[in-house]
């Protein structure tokens, strides 16, 4: 299928929307799990152990193995998941669309061919959408560029 200087200008801004929410989403889980991985392996929290209230105390074990494993788990998932591949993933992702975007504010009409073939060739680096996520981002950058 062969896009106009607006498909194209609409295709890059999409993407670099895309990969923008995919970095944000995995940046946050990142975050989220070094801050409780921190927070709740340390010394400190173990330490708070007396200050439980009366009725917690002949659990405190159990409380703080379970926050153990919920450090475990979280740790887990970010190995096993690779959630650090996939941030650096679509951050790289996002400044690669936005650089096609600038190349193609550079570009005249008469060169629109390398365009396309640029954007084959960035489309075959792409992981596997979500696709109800870019149905979403799909529509957002229609009501961005107003085109209803």
């Amino acid at each position: 299928m062969a896009y106009d200087r607006n498909g194209f200008l609409f295709l890059g801004r999409m993407n670099v929307r895309y990969h923008e929410n995919r970095e944000l989403h995995y940046e946050r889980f990142i975050n989220w799990t070094a801050l409780a991985s921190v927070l709740l392996s340390s010394a400190a929290f173990v330490a708070l152990g007396p200050l439980l209230p009366d009725a917690w105390q002949p659990g405190k074990e159990a409380i703080t193995a379970i926050a153990t494993l919920l450090v475990t788990t979280l740790n887990g998932a970010m190995l096993a998941f690779g959630m650090f591949n996939k941030f650096t993933l679509h951050a790289d992702l996002k400044r690669q669309w936005m650089a096609f975007l600038a190349r193609l504010e550079r570009t005249d009409d008469s060169h629109l061919g390398e365009i396309e073939q640029a954007f084959h060739e960035m489309n075959s680096r792409e992981p596997a959408a979500d696709d109800k996520l870019l149905k979403e981002i799909h529509k957002k950058t229609q009501e961005a560029l107003d085109w209803q």
